[in-house]
């Protein structure tokens, strides 16, 4: 997962990219973007006294010292995930500015009274190397999450320094005891198998695409130096990237590659016997595997076997049959009947599906069954933002719900497949008083006619002569979906002293689906 999310992070890179003038539209402001060069900061140092007047303003200390209150609160949630025989969660606090790697048993995290145990401290890494370390996260090689590549950056940047380490004796394996390390770049490596990483990453000389990231992927086998690896993938210098990441799939580990030729297009691969096996999936679909089957996202209609499947659908097929050009497609979600797909996560024995209708987002579990798929509904509130992660990811069935609304703080749950009960792991306090607020939906007709959904948070009752002070808020782009959620800065410093609130889902977003984004680059 945290290679995926490296992934949307890249792509969301080339779109901002894309997005600046071409070289023949002068930028007056292209020098702000050199965010530590003397200009930048010279222009910051003489906005400084603009602020004055707010600072100054009647009400305005009070006010700071209520949001820094809600800033420094140590109430947070811990989501885990299961390494191994335990439980693993980054953790940043007041004591531990630069944070801590820790781990508990499952049984005592699972009880809402996990034991910690710190694995790795940054602070005093950062400390005893002389260097700003940021937490990028930690790829550990199943099944017993022994060795795990600790990704590393300066500062928060996107480049990163990878190094292998050990999580039962704590610490870094160094390069001269065989361990794996690869110096500071955007890029990164995954399991192939304990002395194997399939590595993206500056390999020097014409390695890396005109946006800055990987367009080589190597096999690179322990003992040996980087120079050494094995090219398995290379793109062209005006795509995106190279990328890979390892699946654990009915007790085995499964390499996959991930050619980006653009921000919504690509080719998957997967490595078998040392050679590359394509998945025959249209460009803009992305594929995933789920146990032995196949699970391909379409944002892009589709026609197979005489069948014409809808963009935002997602199919399931057998993945041999499919390889071997017999697929044996399942529909399972629907876009006309399920809404907008917002995310599939993969269990032992079923996948989970969290889907979005009118900005109103559902949960079902999926069990295969023979050649047909059984469907449960998990129940969930109305208007509610929901979060969906797998524990121990496919090699068990407990997952972990996070729920909030706009008046409604977060709560993390522990829930199993196919139980209606679940088990509350932590519960944030409320930060403002939600009394005598209430939360609509509203819809806009746009000048083409099609609604424009928007939420209103606002007092009860009908507003004095006047109006109310309102604050608009609205987005559309990246596939992204605009959902309720708890805000507790907005709560206190706005809706709990009168303000009203507005969230608009724009198109360009992903509340309804890939055409929804679509409409707004036309």
């Amino acid at each position: 997962m945290r290679a995926l999310a490296f992934i949307v992070a890249a792509l969301a890179a080339q779109l901002a990219a894309a997005a600046t003038p071409p070289a023949d539209m002068p930028d007056p402001y292209r020098w702000l973007e050199d965010v530590d060069g003397d200009r930048a900061l010279s222009w910051v140092r003489g906005q400084q006294p603009t602020l004055a007047p707010v600072l100054q303003a009647p009400g305005f200390a009070k006010l700071e010292a209520e949001l820094a209150e809600v800033m420094a609160s140590p109430a947070r949630l811990a989501p885990a995930e299961q390494l191994g025989r335990q439980v693993y969660n980054f953790w940043r606090d007041t004591e531990h500015p630069r944070g801590v790697w820790r781990r508990s048993a499952p049984e005592d995290y699972l009880q809402g009274r996990p034991r910690w145990e710190t694995v790795l401290d940054l602070d005093q890494l950062a400390t005893s190397e002389g260097e700003r370390w940021v937490w990028a996260g930690a790829n550990c090689l199943a099944p017993d999450a022994r060795r795990c590549l600790v990704s590393l950056s300066r500062g928060g940047g996107d480049a990163h320094v990878l190094r292998e380490f050990d999580t039962v004796e704590r610490r870094f394996i160094a390069a001269g005891d065989g361990g794996f390390t690869l110096p500071e770049a955007k890029g990164g490596a995954a399991w192939v198998d304990a002395d194997t990483l399939g590595v993206y990453t500056d390999f020097g000389l014409d390695s890396l695409t005109r946006s800055g990231y990987p367009r080589q992927l190597k096999v690179w086998k322990r003992g040996t130096p980087l120079a050494s690896a094995q090219l398995l993938l290379e793109g062209g210098v005006d795509e995106v990237g190279q990328w890979a990441w390892g699946e654990r799939l009915g007790g085995r580990q499964q390499f996959v590659l991930e050619r980006r030729t653009s921000f919504f297009a690509g080719k998957q691969y997967l490595l078998r016997d040392s050679a590359l096996v394509e998945l025959p999936k249209p460009d803009d679909a992305q594929a995933s595997l789920f146990g032995s089957q196949a699970l391909i996202e379409l944002r892009s209609d589709w026609e197979q076997g005489g069948q014409r499947y809808p963009a935002g659908a997602v199919l399931a097929t057998p993945l041999q049959a499919w390889l071997d050009g017999k697929p044996r497609f399942s529909l399972l979600h629907d876009p006309a009947r399920d809404g907008a797909l917002q995310s599939l996560v993969p269990l032992r024995d079923a996948l989970l599906i969290v889907s979005m209708q009118d900005v109103r987002q559902h949960l079902a579990e999926w069990r295969p069954a023979g050649r047909q798929w059984q469907r449960r509904t998990v129940p969930t509130g109305a208007l509610e933002s929901l979060s969906v992660a797998a524990l121990a990811g496919q090699d068990g069935n407990r997952y972990l719900l996070t729920r909030s609304s706009f008046l409604e703080p977060a709560r993390l749950e522990a829930a199993e497949v196919g139980q209606a009960k679940r088990r509350t792991l932590q519960q944030l306090p409320a930060f403002f008083d939600t009394r005598g607020l209430e939360v609509r939906q509203q819809h806009a007709a746009s000048a083409d006619g099609t609604l424009i959904p928007y939420f209103i948070v606002a007092p009860r009752g009908p507003a004095p002569e006047g109006g109310r002070p309102t604050l608009l808020y609205g987005y559309g782009g990246f596939e992204i979906s605009m959902r309720p959620a708890y805000n507790a800065i907005l709560g206190r410093a706005w809706l709990a002293k009168g303000g009203v609130y507005v969230l608009a889902n724009l198109r360009g977003g992903g509340e309804f689906g890939p055409r929804w984004h679509q409409a707004a680059l036309r």
